[in-house]
């Protein structure tokens, strides 16, 4: 399964994704990010007992925040021939994606 393609496809259908590194939908509804054993466990049950679920709905804010801020990329760039490192790179749009996620649930009354 080749799942750069797969795995987006799987959350717009609505279904769990175990993702084990790093890509861009790791923070999607519905993606389980795996570092450890435990944490693949805990996913597969969670995954089985369907606590996890989420809504289009939930689908369409994820969309909306990559849109909001995947381009240009905001990284801190310290030379124009280094690139930071790839798990600064990780944190740095996770924190973006979270910020206008909350800001869009924000201007839709929805606790976060």
């Amino acid at each position: 399964m080749n799942t750069e393609k797969e795995s987006p496809c799987a959350v717009m259908r609505q279904k769990p994704v175990l993702m084990f590194g790093h890509f861009f939908f790791q923070y999607a509804p519905g993606v389980s990010v795996i570092r450890t054993s435990e944490e693949c466990k805990r996913a597969i049950e969670q995954i089985l007992q369907r606590k996890e679920s989420h809504s289009i709905r939930d689908i369409r804010l994820f969309l909306k925040a990559v849109d909001a801020c995947a381009t240009p990329y905001p990284g801190l760039v310290r030379s124009p021939v280094e690139e930071p490192p790839r798990e600064q790179k990780t944190e740095n749009v996770g924190a973006m994606l979270e910020r206008k996620i909350r800001s869009v649930l924000a201007r839709h009354g929805t606790a976060v």
